[in-house]
């Protein structure tokens, strides 16, 4: 057991919720109002070119904890490896997780972050990009990509996959899939600032684990327990 170890889309400023892993604490509707009932076809239809984009990133990028120092942060965990950082403009959603897990792992020997399908590094932060090809329902924004945060032999590990942000009644939840393709809730959302520059609606969420994001972390970081903020960035 290891001591303190827990594992954007729209074009308006309406208000929105989803039902995933990440959870965004508003009145039912939410995002309906901040985006749009459409805000989904319209993230589609103006944003084909990111999907063609989403294709020149590498498939995987990965290197040891061991090779890069400081041993702190994702930005000594991800190397990109000379692959395109991503275009800021193109619609996505940027989390950190947990600083402190991203540290631990960043300290194992073999400790290591594995990402694909188009993810990209936002300083501390890992970017999925939007699902520009994906037939959300009202009220649910699907991203791509996939990352791996694996240590000690491969007995750690926890994987964020194709993460979703959706309304949920009265809350905001932001998903990932498993291996079986079932969808985890593991973290509530509650959003605390909009900001608008250079044509993008950027929103962000402070977010907190749920019961399902605990045990996605073995029960070392506790529901309710803060992680870092999510931030969704769209076109405007």
């Amino acid at each position: 057991m290891v001591p303190g170890l827990p594992p954007a889309w729209c074009c308006q400023t309406a208000r929105h919720s989803a039902t995933s892993s990440l959870r965004f604490v508003r009145p039912a509707n939410h995002l309906s109002r901040r985006f749009g009932t459409t805000s989904a076809n319209k993230v589609t239809s103006s944003l084909f070119q990111a999907s063609a984009y989403a294709i020149l990133i590498p498939g995987s990028n990965l290197r040891t904890a061991r090779d890069l120092k400081p041993q702190r942060g994702m930005n000594t965990m991800m190397g990109m490896n000379g692959a395109p950082a991503g275009d800021p403009f193109q619609p996505h959603l940027e989390w950190g997780l947990k600083a402190s897990f991203v540290g631990y792992i960043s300290s194992l020997p073999d400790g290591r972050i594995e990402a694909s399908n188009g993810v990209w590094q936002v300083g501390n932060n890992l970017a999925f990009p939007v699902a520009v090809d994906a037939k959300s329902p009202e009220g649910e924004l699907r991203f791509n990509g996939r990352v791996s945060f694996v240590g000690h032999g491969g007995m750690m590990k926890l994987d964020l996959i194709e993460p979703r942000i959706e309304e949920h009644d009265d809350l905001v939840l932001l998903s990932v899939a498993n291996e079986n393709g079932e969808r985890l809730p593991i973290a509530e959302l509650v959003e605390t600032a909009v900001s608008n520059a250079f044509g993008l609606v950027k929103t962000r969420f402070a977010a907190s684990l749920t019961e399902q994001g605990s045990a996605l972390f073995n029960g070392q970081y506790k529901a309710g327990q803060d992680m870092e903020p999510v931030e969704v960035v769209l076109r405007g």
